[in-house]
């Protein structure tokens, strides 16, 4: 037994239809899949390498995938196969490659010969359709296969109807705000989820626009696209990537994001999304006292030039510039400037790409910012469903009974990050055990808003597919449903999850700027962002705690008096420290007699 051997498992997958396939499944009884692994998609007539690498230890590799083959024009029809493959650790198993369909009479698995021993395991495969899917005997077979998927869809409705999922995780803690994942070149990975991406995801996948088995770890180029996008509005100089011509998800060392971030100039985009004129990025307001319709009109104004950039015929193109498209958030004094075009915009300082989709970014960004504007950090939203609440834990924190989750509706106020209280953001802000999956959307329970998140980013992307024009429902849309105002709406502040409940017992008080914070609001806004992107490890990076604005203003009206505490806390470990040598000078001494 060698055990230096590569004992991965590597499949050589040959699509011989015409339609494309999509992964519905995955399981790993050992090793692990790489990045970019299982394919999502294999497209009509190609073939793709599927590969499940060893980990460290006598387990080798050992793990199926299902594939789905895809009809537009019949949805609910599920054709599929499944491959199953091993490369034992012990030498009293061999190499094995296996297929299965649930409709043999319509497609076949014709596995070729392999080695059932040797190290790597290399082997491969064909999907053959048995009839010719396109013609009237074909679509006749497929027809009916889907007519039988649409009664049992039915009937499982009918018996489910009124139930609520219960398999979400009770002991996950609830998270309000929506984290990107990002693992720095070179040092520590960040131990953060890709909470965005998972309910971007989750959204394409109930659109139906992303295969069921899509993961954050196999997403295509093609696909990243679109996350490219969703992470802008964190990263819009695009510092956390290396500007690559073939490779559009290749993360740098974070260094020069970290000092924009850390100590940028007022006008870098950097600064101005996370901190300035520019949060509406995030769903929030620019600063406490904020009018919530001048918050709606700066968000509405992106997602109109975005969602009109997506869809590409609807007037804006990617040379436009942004004097012409966005003329009151760019000047001569902000970086870019107003002479920039939004293909500069959003490709930044990462042009390189040859494969960019300004067209799929575009969408990315308007994504993040309906995310967001559900993230309890962000927004407070009525609570449409209070009855599911739970009694708050004995920090004071929001829960839901297990088996619910929150439902939020119209805003009642926007927030901004001067002010907001650390303990309570980064009590939301990471979340713990199991990773959501996208397929599964039960998983999402525990993070505050999410579902809603989930719910709308779906309804935007359903418009993008079908390329509906802006004004003939996309805006709508978003005015009068992501957007919308309670009518007791009320001005920005800092807030939290101070006051959850249904519109008619909160909102409506009116709460003015505090100017008194406004030289902290930089230091306080970057202490939170840092937490919630960054997480307990930087990568080597030397972040200090810094409380927020309202901290810092406490401490300087009650400077006097802890300067007082200070001063008799001082005396009395004089009084304690001069006790303590005389009290070692007697024992001595007794000692010294008793023994001599």
């Amino acid at each position: 037994m060698d055990i230096q051997a590569d004992y991965s498992c590597n499949i050589a997958l040959n699509n011989k239809t015409d339609v494309d396939f999509e992964l519905i499944d995955t399981m790993v009884v050992s090793g692990e899949w790489p990045d970019g692994q299982p394919p999502n998609t294999i497209e009509a007539n190609s073939s793709v390498s599927i590969t499940l690498k060893d980990k460290l230890g006598a387990a080798g590799s050992d793990g199926n995938v299902a594939y789905s083959l895809k009809f537009k024009k019949f949805p609910n029809t599920k054709i599929t196969f499944k491959l199953e493959f091993s490369d034992p650790y012990s030498p009293w198993y061999d190499n094995f490659l296996g297929g299965s369909t649930n409709h043999p009479e319509l497609i076949s698995v014709n596995v070729h010969g392999y080695s059932k021993a040797g190290h790597p395991f290399n082997a491969e495969a064909d999907i053959f359709a048995l009839k010719d899917l396109s013609s009237g005997e074909g679509e006749k077979a497929i027809a009916e296969i889907d007519k039988a998927a649409k009664a049992q869809l039915a009937a499982a409705r009918a018996q489910n109807n009124g139930l609520k999922d219960s398999t979400a995780l009770a002991k996950r803690p609830f998270q309000a705000n929506f984290s990107i994942g990002f693992k720095p070149e070179g040092s520590i990975p960040i131990n953060k989820d890709p909470v965005h991406e998972n309910i971007a995801i989750a959204a394409f996948i109930k659109a139906d626009q992303l295969p069921q088995g899509t993961t954050y770890n196999n997403l295509n180029p093609k696909q990243w696209e679109y996350f490219r996008g969703l992470l802008w509005n964190d990263d819009p100089s695009c510092l956390l990537f290396d500007d690559k011509p073939d490779n559009n998800r290749d993360f740098g060392a974070g260094w020069e994001w970290y000092k924009a971030f850390k100590a940028g100039p007022a006008n870098c985009m950097t600064r101005r999304s996370h901190f300035g004129d520019l949060q509406c990025l995030h769903g929030m307001a620019t600063k406490n006292g904020e009018d919530p319709e001048d918050t709606k009109r700066n968000i509405l104004t992106w997602m109109e030039v975005m969602y009109k950039l997506a869809c590409g015929n609807q007037g804006m193109a990617v040379q436009d510039k942004l004097k012409t498209v966005l003329p009151a958030q760019f000047n001569g004094s902000t970086n870019p400037t107003s002479d920039a075009t939004l293909k500069q915009l959003l490709l930044a300082t990462t042009p390189n790409f040859r494969f960019s989709n300004l067209q799929r970014r575009a969408l990315g960004v308007c994504l993040h910012i309906i995310q967001d504007s559900y993230a309890v950090g962000h927004t407070q939203r009525c609570l449409l469903n209070p009855g599911d609440q739970a009694n708050r834990d004995e920090s004071g924190y929001i829960q839901f009974k297990p088996g619910t989750y929150g439902r939020w509706g119209s805003i009642i106020s926007f927030h901004c990050y001067s002010g907001q209280d650390d303990d309570r953001h980064s009590h939301y802000d990471s979340l713990e055990g199991v990773a959501p999956v996208p397929k599964q959307l039960s998983t999402f329970d525990k993070i505050l808003g999410a579902r809603d998140a989930i719910d709308k980013s779906a309804g935007l992307i359903n418009f993008f597919a079908a390329q509906t024009k802006w004004e003939d429902g996309v805006k709508q849309f978003l005015e009068q449903e992501v957007f919308a105002l309670a009518p007791n709406a009320k001005p920005a502040n800092s807030d939290v999850d101070g006051n959850v409940g249904p519109c008619s017992m909160v909102g409506g008080a009116r709460v003015m700027s505090d100017t008194r914070c406004q030289d902290l609001e930089y230091v306080a806004g970057l202490q939170r962002k840092l937490a919630s992107l960054e997480g307990d490890r930087s990568g080597g990076l030397d972040i200090e705690a810094m409380p927020s604005s309202s901290q810092l203003w406490a401490r300087h009206n009650n400077g006097k008096r802890s300067l007082k505490r200070l001063a008799v806390l001082v005396l009395l470990g004089v009084f304690a420290l001069f006790v303590a040598i005389v009290s070692s000078a007697v024992m001595s001494r007794l000692v010294a007699k008793i023994l001599f």
